[in-house]
């Protein structure tokens, strides 16, 4: 082999060589039991900012009258941060957005949602905390007559409020799907993959009417408790390697228990009925992921129903929300880095404990 040959040689192996170490030395590597499909960006802090038209909205259907009620606004915006399993989030209605200033019409309303997310491999953990006070009927017209939508103010509830807590418990199956590829951008999709993922939605929510007793009026409060079993697949669609499009289904259903109070000028009514009650979602998702930008959309239909024991009325929590995302990732702080390290690593030492085998 000659001088110019062995050169050649070995400026190829170095190449190689130093190709090898900066992928396995870089911000991003295989994740582990993916078998390739799907690829981590555990050094990277990321940031979304999300806009949809998620805004609280319900229905009351009873067998001589339909109530469909929402809080005033059209859009709300999501701020979120990501790193590895945690995200965190904080939604709210803008004023400055053109649609969600219509306050003479429909009435002043303010929310608040708080949301965190931890995705491991396996196990999916979802909590929120969501507050909404100031509603307005939507449908008006079929109370007052002659009413123009176009001018006229619509039935307001200035004084009912709704606060929610809710969690989300889930499994899934096979590691080659990337849950937070979908959800907090913190890991890429590389190959298409799909899994069967069971949860437990459990929710506490408070329907609260504050409108003062006049002595020609009543209010209620309504305190409710549900637990619903929900299966459901999910699956990602990789193509042009950098986008990636998904589609999920989940239907289930539970129960429902409700302690309605009814406040009168002659006294307090309290009633408790438990209720069989079930749910429908499916999503869709649509985005462009690459290392230090990703964007995107989703779209989510979902539906919840049950009837009120005694009462002869449904109550139904339907919505369609549309979203679309922006995001950015930069290089974690060291401090972040080295204190998420040892928190994987204590999680770990316990699972390796749990999943010992006995006699070990």
């Amino acid at each position: 082999m000659g001088t110019g040959t062995r050169t050649i040689v070995l400026m190829l192996t170095c190449f190689a060589v130093a190709k090898a170490t900066a992928q396995t030395g870089s911000d991003s590597s295989w994740v582990k039991g993916s078998d390739h499909h799907v690829r981590s960006m555990d050094n990277y802090l990321g940031f979304r900012n999300a806009l949809n038209n998620g805004l609280r909205t319900f229905s009351v259907d009873t067998r001589f009258d339909d109530y469909r009620i929402k809080q005033n606004g059209e859009l709300a915006n999501s701020l979120s941060m990501h790193y590895r399993f945690l995200t965190f989030s904080y939604t709210f209605v803008p004023k400055f957005i053109p649609g969600n200033v219509d306050d003479e019409r429909k009435g002043n309303s303010s929310s608040s949602l708080f949301h965190m997310d931890l995705i491991f491999s396996r196990l999916v953990q979802e909590l929120s905390y969501d507050r909404t006070r100031g509603f307005y009927l939507v449908n008006t017209d079929e109370y007052v007559p002659d009413w123009d939508p176009d001018q006229d103010a619509f039935i307001r509830f200035p004084d009912l409020v709704v606060q929610e807590v809710k969690g989300f418990t889930g499994y899934k199956f096979d590691r080659r799907l990337s849950l937070q590829a979908l959800a907090s951008q913190t890991q890429v999709q590389l190959r298409s993959a799909g899994s069967f993922f069971p949860g437990l939605n459990y929710r506490y929510y408070k329907i609260e009417d504050r409108t003062p007793l006049t002595g020609n009026n009543s209010t209620q409060t309504s305190d409710n408790i549900e637990v619903l079993l929900v299966p459901g697949y999910v699956h990602t669609f990789v193509f042009a390697k950098r986008c990636y499009a998904s589609i999920a289904a989940f239907f289930g259903g539970g129960v429902i228990h409700t302690d309605l109070l009814t406040r009168q000028p002659t006294g307090d009514l309290r009633t408790r009925s438990s209720n069989v009650m079930g749910r429908g979602e499916v999503r869709s998702a649509l985005g462009y992921n690459r290392e230090h930008f990703f964007a995107g959309g989703r779209i989510r239909w979902s539906d919840q129903w049950f009837d009120q024991d005694g009462q002869n009325a449904v109550i139904q929590h339907e919505q369609l929300v549309f979203e679309v995302f922006l995001g950015f990732r930069i290089k974690a702080p060291g401090f972040m880095r080295s204190s998420v390290d040892m928190i994987e690593r204590k999680r770990d030492e316990f699972l390796d404990k749990v999943t010992e085998p006995p006699g070990r």
